[in-house]
């Protein structure tokens, strides 16, 4: 199975740092993975991840440390472009702007299976944080597993 994961950003936090355990693990051994994300973040983790993975199978549209809407707004432009023109066989979404930015984009290909990973109950944030419920509840039309 071809599987595009799409995630925020690689800081060593939890959910950035379980995709490598998951990875390593060999939880994708029978699947072709290809990473997708919207920033570097801190740390070498990307890089870690990408010594992990076939070769150009990590696509990182900003090299900042930081998540800017800049690199969503071109996130979603090249998601688009990506699902357009070589579509897998499922999209995982993971953290908050990933999933929101990823179920929007995937509004325009309803055949494509959508897999949410939902890592918290809660969704604080220090921008935009009482956003997040609504638009995720709207957009959760567009996800088939949790």
């Amino acid at each position: 199975m071809r599987i595009l994961y799409v995630i925020n950003g690689f800081d060593p936090g939890g959910a950035e740092h379980g995709l490598l355990t998951l990875i390593r693990g060999g939880f994708f051994g029978e699947h072709e993975l290809t990473v997708f994300g919207f920033c570097r973040g801190h740390g070498v983790l990307a890089d870690e991840i990408a010594a992990s993975l076939p070769p150009n199978r990590l696509t990182l549209v900003s090299d900042n440390q930081e998540l800017s809407l800049r690199a969503l707004l071109a996130g979603a432009a090249a998601l688009f472009k990506i699902l357009r023109a070589d579509p897998p066989d499922l999209v995982v979404l993971s953290l908050k702007q990933a999933n929101v930015i990823g179920r929007f984009v995937l509004m325009f290909f309803p055949g494509l299976r959508c897999a949410s990973f939902e890592h918290n109950s809660q969704f604080h944030a220090r921008r935009a944080g009482g956003l997040y419920r609504p638009v995720l509840r709207l957009l959760s039309v567009r996800v088939d597993e949790v």
